[in-house]
């Protein structure tokens, strides 16, 4: 694991998001807000705390849970269009998580044994700065399977692009959960 010792700050972190085909999407250019994660619990189970008359008496794993994030976008513009990945299309995170404009024949990941020929589904990897955002010291954690929803607020300030997900697949690189 990459090792880091400067807190991490805006614009310390990029994303790079791809379909099941060869869609992918660097966020770089665009990506000045923040991401929260939550329900990395190990093995992705919910616990249940078992009780009897109000007092705990044991621990158990529960049922899977999915790994839940939350991506923000803030954007000075609606479309929040940026060149995406050197590329001479643009993108916005309406089009790579809504599955609309350029994005609107991506194959999802879930595969079509899993629902992927309903669901829209990506991979995300999240790359957080070491030393220079870029170079070999960057922290990185790769999301599979990841079912986006689109919201966005307007009134905001600044306007924001916010993607709730749920990410079903396993994870890998800095931090590694698997569904076993």
């Amino acid at each position: 694991m990459a090792t880091g010792g400067v807190i991490k700050g805006s614009q310390d972190c990029s994303l790079v998001v791809t379909d099941g085909a060869a869609l992918t999407w660097n966020s770089e250019n665009l990506f000045t807000g923040e991401i929260t994660i939550s329900n990395m619990n190990r093995k992705m189970r919910g616990i249940t705390i078992a009780q009897a008359r109000g007092l705990f008496i044991g621990a158990r794993s529960g049922e899977f849970e999915p790994i839940e994030f939350t991506l923000t976008f803030h954007f000075a513009n609606y479309s929040g269009t940026v060149t995406a990945g050197g590329n001479t299309e643009t993108e916005n995170p309406q089009d790579v998580f809504g599955k609309t404009g350029t994005w609107a024949a991506a194959t999802s990941t879930l595969g079509a044994a899993y629902g992927g020929s309903d669901v829209h589904a990506v991979d995300i990897q999240v790359k957080i700065e070491g030393t220079d955002l870029g170079d070999g010291a960057d922290h990185t954690m790769t999301f599979t399977k990841c079912i986006p929803r689109v919201e966005l607020a307007i009134e905001a300030a600044p306007g924001t692009w916010s993607i709730p997900i749920q990410c079903v697949g396993p994870t890998s690189g800095d931090v590694t959960i698997t569904n076993a």
